[in-house]
């Protein structure tokens, strides 16, 4: 009887763990440097912001599908390799390619401050943020990271509390 609630205690806390890993966000792909890799590749007298390649500015996996970034990723722009994004500047220059198909080359737009993306060409040169393209304020609207996290914990002290409680033996005279 014993060991099966400690087998089920186990399983609980296994449960648990596994659906707080899956439940905690993973961390974005995108670095701090990339405006930086961006600006300095093309001259820029400005950073570009993260909503450059990231819609909405929002960075993890998945979110580069601007059409600047879907251009980039095209042309071998890869997460994690700022050699890949300088390659892929490159071939975009050399190839003029235009992510709008309005005849006007993304490159040259950047080089002239405006956004390629057809979005306010104010919206480049702004001050981006301190904390760079990976930095995190606050949760977003239904994050469970924190209360799945808090789970686990309990789950896991739970069960080592009831694998450390001494045994109580009773002798019947």
């Amino acid at each position: 009887m014993k060991a099966m609630r400690s087998l089920a205690l186990f399983v609980a806390a296994f449960v648990l763990a596994s659906f707080a890993l899956l439940a905690i966000p993973s961390r974005a792909r995108a670095t701090p440097n990339y405006p930086d890799v961006v600006a300095g590749a093309l001259g820029l007298s400005y950073t570009p912001p993260c909503a450059l390649c990231h819609v909405g500015g929002r960075t993890g996996l998945g979110t580069v599908n601007t059409p600047f970034g879907k251009s980039l990723r095209a042309h071998g722009g890869a997460a994690r390799d700022d050699g890949s994004i300088e390659a892929a500047l490159a071939a975009m220059e050399k190839d003029g390619t235009s992510s709008l198909h309005d005849g006007a080359s993304d490159v040259a737009k950047l080089k002239k401050g405006q956004d390629p993306n057809g979005g306010d060409a104010s919206a480049l040169s702004a001050e981006p943020p301190a904390y760079g393209c990976g930095g995190r304020i606050a949760a977003r609207p239904g994050d469970v990271s924190g209360v799945a996290a808090t789970l686990v914990v309990v789950a896991i002290a739970s069960f080592v509390r009831v694998r450390r409680r001494p045994r109580i033996v009773r002798h019947h005279a």
